[in-house]
């Protein structure tokens, strides 16, 4: 079986520091898949990597059998991958529904005629949008709010607000980068069944998170960076008791 995402011996480097060392992954079909580690271990420069942001010094990315490295973001965005950032990022001052319509732009294509004369098919094309903006709301329970504005949602509601809006983009594959972070514990369990109803719905996940309960609850597999390297790779179980992992990440008490 093809992994879905393949990475093959990806090194990147700031000037004379190593961020990610000769770092090979693979994420298939359905499912998720956890990337973990200390600060600084280089997970947030993998995943910039991978969409294009960074051009590795060495290696490849693969998505679908398809070599990525170095395409531009919005070609690796069409393609099928999207990702959530840290920090939220959302459109604060526009609404629930505008922030999702917004994360859909890539697959809008009404021509410039349309749009000019304001004939029949921009507005098929509009209420497309519309509805489609609205199911994938409504699987976040944030239908009833479409009409507000982002900043007046509850942090975790803003939270699975960035996520649907990546899933808007027509993704595939979703990169979550510390979805759980700032979340109290019942925001965390409903950000848990938010993610596991995702992948029921088809969608695959690779997700960085220091939450450890959310990865190993969450993750059929996970990958473990420390300093670049990848220092450890297996179940949530075969990770839980890795001595390497322990040592360098979980700590005794785990």
């Amino acid at each position: 079986m093809e992994a879905m995402l393949k990475l093959e011996g990806v090194t990147q480097k700031f000037g004379g520091l190593v961020a990610v060392a000769d770092l090979n992954i693979d994420v298939y079909q359905g499912e998720i898949v956890g990337l973990i580690g200390p600060n600084g271990a280089g997970k947030s420069t993998t995943f910039n990597v991978i969409t294009g942001v960074y051009l590795p010094a060495e290696g490849k990315v693969f998505f679908e059998g398809n070599e990525i490295t170095g395409k531009p973001i919005y070609e690796i965005t069409r393609r099928g991958i999207a990702r959530t950032f840290q920090n939220i990022r959302l459109f604060q001052s526009l609404s629930v529904l505008n922030n999702v319509q917004i994360g859909m732009h890539g697959q809008i294509k009404s021509s410039l005629w349309q749009a000019m004369l304001n004939l029949p098919g921009k507005k098929k094309k509009e209420q497309e949008v519309i509805e489609r903006a609205m199911s994938l709301l409504a699987m976040t329970q944030l239908a009833s709010h479409a009409d507000d504005r982002a900043d007046s949602l509850a942090y975790g509601s803003q939270r699975r607000l960035e996520i649907v809006r990546a899933m808007a983009s027509g993704a595939k594959l979703l990169l979550l980068d510390e979805p759980a972070a700032g979340m109290n514990e019942q925001e965390t369990n409903e950000l848990l069944t938010f993610i596991l109803s995702l992948k029921g719905r088809g969608y695959t996940i690779l997700l960085i998170e220091h939450d450890m309960r959310l990865v190993m609850s969450l993750c059929d597999r996970i990958y473990v960076q420390n300093q670049g390297r990848l220092i450890a790779s297996g179940t949530p179980d075969e990770i839980r008791n890795n001595t390497d992992v322990i040592d360098a990440y979980l700590g005794r008490e785990v």
